[in-house]
């Protein structure tokens, strides 16, 4: 997704960090989850994010992180490219 913005000259987004800022964000803000998880493989990764951001994922039920964030992840980029081609 994110090289494909890139070759389409969308550098609103640098790394795959800064889309799992905003999906964070944008749920924080009160985005309502509409995609599922899918199973699968997952990857770990690191992100580091400002302290509002952090304690808001803190304060999510800890079990449920996963699922949440890419809930969220899936959430967001449906509606960005679904407002995009619209």
């Amino acid at each position: 997704m994110l090289h494909g913005a890139h070759i389409a000259q969308d550098f609103t987004f640098t790394s795959i960090a800064d889309v799992i800022r905003a999906a964070l964000a944008k749920y924080q803000k009160g985005m309502r989850l509409t995609e599922m998880e899918e199973p699968g493989e997952k990857l770990m990764t690191t992100v580091r994010v400002d302290r509002g951001t952090r304690d808001f994922y803190a304060s999510l039920p800890a079990r449920m992180w996963t699922k949440i964030l890419e809930q969220a992840l899936r959430t967001f980029l449906k509606e960005r490219y679904l407002s995009i081609s619209s």
